[in-house]
């Protein structure tokens, strides 16, 4: 066995009875590099190790993985071109990523606080980052440089994040919260309140099968060839963004798909628009809702932007006009004709310049024609 104190540097020449430190020459030592290229598919890099050259094939490290049937788990990260790693060598001599490396040793490439790579800046990583942090809050404002480092906020014992190089982000806290932001998109779940807060322009929950809640600003594919979804302009006048509340249960009555899943209850709020977003004519939508038995429409109700209530029912139904005025008339109401003489006689009540107004000298106009207080129990079509 050959016996030597000190490994040997790279290149450096030993003799025949060194023959075993030149298999191992790189071993037990801990090298720079800096990753050159990324084959995302193999799951390699090319690595420039400093001292010893450029290496390629290292295969990207996984942080943990536990492979157990369906309970396999594992944390992942997929290294950038340019990033700094620690590099080590195996009995084969064979390089390994052992972690990452805040800055290298590169004297060709400036840093970004101005200072060539070197240990030094990596002796206290977390304040070396704080202090970058600082700098990059400071690039947010006009002026400056911004770095990416908004969320790198301080760690409690215990607490962990990640971030990817988009900005999606995800922070576990000690109490128990979860936080996962992109953006100004973010969603809280917080285990001591026992409470779910989003903060979010659109809100959408898609159960499947025509099933789904929208909430926020109205976007829609103007087009047949968008992949995703534009922000359509207001229809109604004086309002600057456009929101909307939309709910939609349907059923399942096909399980091989061929018939799509008929609609049980469509409820929609705001400046409403259709699936195009063409918004509804000739006067904008306020409130609608529908339910449905067996894809056929059992009620409606609707407001329209000049206040105008229109309900309506299948069958024989009777609309209901109440003079608003000379030659003025406003829609209020549409009802199954069994109810109507019923309705007219019992709840309606109109305020009028003289006081409340009782049903039975109230005018009414039903489809066009005169309807007389003791006509209110005819069938009406």
């Amino acid at each position: 066995m050959t016996i030597i104190s000190r490994p040997l540097s790279p290149g450096e020449v030993v003799d025949a009875r060194g023959g075993t430190q030149v298999e191992r020459q790189f071993n037990n030592r801990i090298y720079l590099g800096k990753i050159r290229s990324v084959d995302e598919d193999n799951g390699v890099v090319s690595v420039d190790v400093f001292g010893v050259g450029q290496h390629n094939q290292i295969l990207i490290p996984l942080h943990a993985i536990s492979i157990h049937k369906t309970r396999s788990s594992w944390i992942r990260y997929m290294p950038q071109s340019g990033d700094y790693v620690k590099v080590g060598f195996g009995p084969d001599n064979h390089p390994e990523i052992l972690t990452y490396a805040l800055y290298g040793d590169d004297p060709t490439d400036g840093r970004t606080d101005g200072n060539p790579g070197s240990y030094a800046p990596r002796v206290s990583g977390y304040k070396q980052i704080r202090r970058l942090k600082e700098r990059s809050d400071a690039g947010e404002k006009p002026g400056g440089v911004p770095l990416g480092l908004r969320d790198f906020i301080p760690l409690r014992q215990g607490e962990w994040d990640l971030r990817s190089s988009g900005g999606a982000y995800i922070h576990g806290s000690q109490f128990g919260v979860v936080t996962l932001s992109a953006g100004q998109n973010v969603i809280k779940v917080d285990k001591p309140n026992e409470e779910v807060s989003a903060e979010t322009q659109l809100f959408k929950l898609d159960a499947g099968n025509e099933t789904f809640i929208r909430l926020g600003d109205i976007k829609r594919k103007l087009t047949p060839a968008d992949t995703g979804e534009t922000t359509v302009s207001a229809s109604i006048s004086g309002i600057v963004s456009t929101r909307e509340y939309h709910l939609k249960v349907s059923q399942v009555v096909d399980p091989t798909g061929v018939t799509p899943p008929l609609t049980v209850y469509e409820e929609k709020m705001g400046d409403i628009r259709d699936d195009d977003g063409v918004p509804t004519i000739p006067i904008p939508l306020l409130v609608s809702k529908a339910a449905y038995t067996a894809g056929v429409q059992m009620y409606g109700f609707s407001v329209d932007n000049l206040g105008a209530v229109t309900l309506s029912a299948p069958g024989p139904v009777g609309k209901i006009y109440l003079k608003g005025g000379p030659a003025v008339l406003t829609t209020y109401a549409a009802v199954r004709a069994e109810t109507l003489a019923l309705w007219l006689t019992t709840q309606l009540s109109v305020l009028t310049a003289f006081g409340p107004s009782g049903p039975a000298v109230v005018p009414f106009l039903l489809d066009g024609g005169l309807l007389s207080p003791a006509s209110l129990n005819v069938q009406v079509s």
